[in-house]
């Protein structure tokens, strides 16, 4: 007869206390499953008896609610895409809640990824040749110290401009960073592979950096960073298609510690289409390096910025496409949360970085300031997409949504 009490008392619980069920008007049959003919006489005899059980309020009323999960973020913003040719229509990532298609510059928002096997966006890209291929990454980048991020099943693709989806492969990534669709040529697809949050380095052999030269139909790794090291960022010269750079990330998520830099974490640059690599040091940081976020100048695209956390983290700046960089302010650094930092398509000297904080350099990142965004704008921002065609239209993308200014 205990054991009967205890479930009847745990069913009041779960379903909202005493009367729960009453108040939603529902009676007990209808909440507790019915009687099954392969359900032995002794369960269907408690459930009766739970079914039937009115319990003093007393027995429980010293109980307190907690949330025990799942453990999901979903509003918070983990990437923005916008078609250039008609800044209108914008796709947003989020961390747990899929992605969503606006048409009407952000005043409208429609679901479009709710039946594919994760919703969790690490990246998503638009191939401005062609808008109708629009890619999606899962699995979010964003890991921490906290139980907060879920994984992907690896990258999607849509031809029909978020109608329908394919899964197009790299389920083993779990975690994914940034796309990069080669500007001419939508076949020609990047995808950064983090890896596992948790597992250790002998279980990360996807991690790095893929490339497709067929849609998808087909995925070589062209970046290993070393057996700890995922690939979490990826970008093209938009002048010279055959001129990558990309992020490695060193990080090591456990039950009781959070690693986030490690000597395999740094940049790279491919001059043959990522056919091949070569690690850049000459003035960036060395040692226990964390994420990094790099932005190429599109007006002047020899002029790069990175964003490191880790051993001298701060902001780094190249003018001759990443043979020699310069530390210009470490007082505006980044973290493993963020990683995001972008420069103007149109003035070289202006640069944003994202952190809890929003970041405008004009000075070309000597100098920074953080009260262009008033109160009642959220911080931890994640995604920004700024207006080739007009640098005062900013699409921010952080934990409280999505942003505009025009």
């Amino acid at each position: 007869m205990m054991l009967k009490t205890v479930a009847a008392l745990f069913f009041l619980i779960i379903s909202g206390g005493s009367g729960a069920g009453e108040a939603a008007g529902l009676n007990a049959e209808e909440v507790l499953p019915g009687e099954n003919p392969s359900t032995p006489a002794e369960q269907q005899e408690g459930l009766a008896t739970a079914a039937s059980a009115r319990l003093d309020p007393l027995h429980f009323s010293n109980l307190k609610w907690r949330n025990i999960g799942p453990a999901v973020r979903s509003g918070r913003i983990s990437d923005i895409a916008v078609v250039e040719r008609d800044p209108d229509i914008i796709y947003v990532g989020t961390a747990g809640g899929g992605a969503f298609k606006s048409v009407d510059g952000g005043i409208t928002w429609d679901p479009v990824f709710e039946k594919e096997g994760s919703s969790a966006i690490g990246g998503i890209a638009v191939a401005q040749s062609n808008p109708n291929v629009v890619w999606v990454a899962t699995g979010e980048p964003n890991g921490r110290n906290l139980v907060s991020t879920s994984w992907g099943d690896g990258v999607y693709k849509s031809e029909d401009a978020g109608k329908s989806w394919t899964h197009m492969g790299l389920r083993g990534c779990q975690q994914m960073g940034r796309i990069a669709i080669h500007a001419n040529d939508p076949q020609t697809v990047f995808v950064s592979c983090i890896g596992s949050l948790w597992d250790t380095a002998e279980d990360n052999e996807s991690r790095g950096l893929y490339r497709t030269i067929d849609g998808g139909g087909t995925w070589r790794k062209v970046l290993s960073a070393g057996s700890r090291a995922g690939v979490v960022e990826v970008v093209i010269n938009p002048d010279d298609p055959d001129l990558l750079y990309a992020g490695a990330w060193q990080r090591e998520r456990r039950d009781w510690s959070w690693l986030s830099t490690g000597p395999e974490s740094g940049v790279f640059r491919s001059i043959d289409g990522g056919g091949t690599w070569d690690r850049l040091s000459n003035g960036l940081p060395a040692g226990d390096t964390g994420r990094v976020g790099l932005s190429i100048c599109r007006s002047q695209s020899d002029t790069i910025y990175a964003v490191t956390e880790g051993d001298g983290g701060g902001i780094y700046r190249t003018n001759d496409r990443g043979g020699s960089w310069e530390l210009l302010n470490t007082e505006v650094g980044s973290s493993h949360w963020y990683g995001q930092v972008r420069c103007d398509p149109n003035d070289p000297e202006r640069v944003y970085v994202l952190s809890t904080q929003f970041y405008v350099s004009e000075d070309g990142g000597e100098t920074f300031r953080t009260d262009l965004l008033g109160r009642s704008v959220h911080v931890d921002h994640h995604a920004l997409w700024i207006d080739p065609a007009d640098s005062d239209h900013l699409v921010l993308g952080n934990d409280g949504g999505v942003y505009f200014s025009n």
